[in-house]
C-alpha cells in the first residue's frame, strides 16, 4: 500500500467546514493553537485547524476506516481510530508532542505530512509515552513557539497491522458532527 492518499476537492471543502467550525468553537471558548506561544495566540487564521483536519480525514481515508469528524472534542475521542493525528505542513517535519499530550501518553500518536495541495503522506506512528524524552525537547529557537517534543520520522513505526482489530470499517466511514448537523459520507477515490 502506498503511503500516499488524496483527497478530492469536495473532502477538501468538508474539511475546510469542520476547521472552520472548530476554530469558530475554539475562539467562542477562549482557546488557541498550541503550537504558537502565548504571545501568538489568536493571531493566526483557519490553517492550523485546517491542516489537522485534512491529516486526519487523510489518515481515515488512507486506512479505509470509519472517520468521525467531531468539533473540540480535545482529548476525549481520538481524532482517528484509536489514534491521536499530527499533520505538518511540510513532508520533512517531524512528529510534535506537547507536555500537554502526557495526559493521552499510552495513545499512538499518527504523522501525516503534506506533500501538494490535498495530497498527503502517512509517515509512521509512536506511542506518546515514548516521544517524551529529553533528546526531542526543542524550543523551535523561535520566542513566539512552546517548547515540545520533536520526533525525528526515522523514530516512527511506519506498520499499522497491529491497529487492525481497532480499525472500524463501515459502509459509510465518514461522519461529520458539527453543532447541530450529521452527515454521513462515503470517501470519494482518487489516485496520486
Amino acid at each position: 500500500m502506498s503511503d500516499l492518499i488524496k483527497l478530492s476537492p469536495k473532502e477538501m471543502k468538508i474539511c475546510k467546514l469542520i476547521a472552520t467550525a472548530r476554530m469558530q468553537e475554539s475562539r467562542k471558548a477562549g482557546i488557541y493553537d498550541r503550537s504558537a506561544s502565548e504571545l501568538m495566540r489568536g493571531r493566526g487564521g483557519i490553517q492550523w485547524d485546517l491542516l489537522g483536519v485534512f491529516g486526519e480525514m487523510a489518515l481515515a481515508k488512507w486506512l479505509d476506516i470509519k472517520y468521525i469528524a467531531d468539533v473540540n472534542s480535545f482529548h476525549s475521542i481520538r481524532d482517528v481510530g484509536p489514534f491521536e493525528v499530527r499533520a505538518a505542513g511540510k513532508d520533512h517535519y517531524n512528529l510534535i508532542l506537547r507536555d500537554s499530550d502526557r495526559e493521552i501518553g499510552d495513545k499512538p500518536f499518527v504523522l501525516v505530512v503534506q506533500r501538494s495541495i490535498g495530497v498527503f503522506r502517512v509517515v509512521g506512528w509512536m506511542y506518546g509515552k515514548h516521544g517524551f524524552k529529553q533528546e526531542y525537547m526543542n524550543s523551535f529557537g523561535l520566542e513566539y513557539r512552546d517548547p515540545a517534543y520533536k520526533i525525528p520520522q526515522v523514530k516512527l513505526i511506519k506498520n499499522f497491522d497491529r491497529f487492525a482489530p481497532e480499525l472500524e470499517k463501515c459502509e459509510y466511514p465518514f461522519k461529520i458532527i458539527l453543532p447541530g448537523v450529521v452527515k454521513k459520507y462515503r470517501y470519494e477515490s482518487c489516485e496520486v
